[in-house]
Order: structure tokens, then sequence, then C-alpha cells
């Protein structure tokens, strides 16, 4: 009996994803990943945005990685509704996490020095603790004993809470 259970402990450990913890920095009310790589170049500055749905990125790093718009989508914001173009990023990489076939769209980012924003096309792919006061963001760790968590459903590509 012992023997068995030492097996499936050992078993639910080397399958367990180890967490992946990423150095951030913190400009005004959000984080910034300094060592984005998306389709293999970079680093770039990514901020993150919880409330985006999609990635962007700027058309300068569009240009540098030959992307092409596929489609285009209607972004809404505060200031309106215009149509942005959209592409299917091979890879991103953030830390050791890899994530294949991500939209990004290719429009202006607000925040000077920055060069895109990873929104929920990509953040909804992990379970992620944005940690302000740790200057990180943690990827697929273990729920932490305290803090605020909120349990998100995906919704047709939309990210809502659930009920």
């Amino acid at each position: 009996m012992r023997t068995a259970c030492l097996i499936f402990l050992l078993s639910a450990t080397l399958s367990a994803t180890p967490e992946i913890a990423v150095k951030a920095d913190r400009v005004a009310h959000t984080l910034v990943l300094k060592e984005v790589y998306l389709n293999g170049q970079g680093p770039f500055h990514m901020m993150v945005d919880t409330g985006a749905a999609s990635c962007l990125i700027r058309a300068s790093v569009a240009n540098k990685l030959r992307l092409r718009a596929v489609y285009a989508v209607e972004q809404e914001t505060v200031a309106g509704v215009k149509r942005v173009p959209a592409a299917i990023l091979d890879e991103v990489r953030v830390g050791s996490a890899s994530d294949q076939g991500v939209e990004v769209l290719m429009t202006d980012v607000a925040l000077a020095g920055i060069d895109g924003v990873l929104g929920q096309s990509w953040l909804a792919r992990h379970d992620y603790l944005l940690d302000y006061r740790g200057r990180r963001l943690v990827l697929d760790a273990a729920s932490p004993g305290r803090g605020i968590s909120a349990q998100l459903r995906s919704s047709g590509g939309r990210p809502g809470y659930r009920t």
C-alpha cells in the first residue's frame, strides 16, 4: 500500500508542469515583460493587459517579423471602433513557456517604449498570477494561499467570470 502511494505521488510530481516566474518592470499600474520572443525574434518589451482580448504589436514590430495580415478585426476601445489588421504568430515565448498559433493585432500601443501587449489570446492559455509587489508574472503555478483569485471561463474566445 505504501509503495502504491509513493508511486502515485511521484507520478503526480513528475507530470506536474513546473511554474514559470518571469521578471517584470512595474510601469504605472501595469507589468512590462522585457524578454518576450515572437517568432524566434526579440527580445521585445510587452505590457501585460488582462482586459485586452488579443495580443497587440506595433506596425514596426510586425514589419521586423515580416508579418502579413491574414484578416481584420473590429477593435473596440473607449475611443471607438476601428478595423485592425490581424495575423497569427507562429510562436510566443515568455521564459520557458512557448505557445504556437497566437492571434496578434497590428496597431498602435499607447505606452512609449513598449513593443506590444500580451492579451488574452496568449494569457488564456495559462493559469497566471500577476505579482505586482514582486514585479513578476508567474505562469502555470499552484494557486497561491492568499490574494485575489478570479476564476475565468472562455466564451466565444473572450474571457469572463465563472458563475
